[in-house]
């Protein structure tokens, strides 16, 4: 029924919507999906290592890409303040 805006406020309802109708697309139906309150510890199934921060940056000033600057300004609060930002 349309895009979500990135980046996503509720990754956990998100997640679970998309699941739903990723499986709907293919005759499955489950419901409606309800998120996991309690995700149990699983092993590292995939890393993606990035480009260097400054690498980044640049091109997030050359070409204003908003969303790069919400994830890295997120990622520096939660840095510098050892906390983690409520989505």
């Amino acid at each position: 029924d349309g895009g979500k805006w990135l980046p996503v406020r509720k990754p956990k309802a998100h997640t679970a919507e998309t699941l739903a109708s990723l499986l709907k697309s293919r005759g499955i139906k489950i419901g409606n999906p309800k998120p996991i309150k309690n995700i149990p510890l699983v092993r590292e199934i995939r890393r993606h290592q990035s480009q260097p921060l400054s690498d980044i940056l640049k091109h997030m000033l050359k070409y204003s890409i908003n969303l790069t600057a919400e994830a890295v300004g997120l990622a520096a609060t939660q840095s510098r303040a050892g906390i983690v930002p409520r989505l």
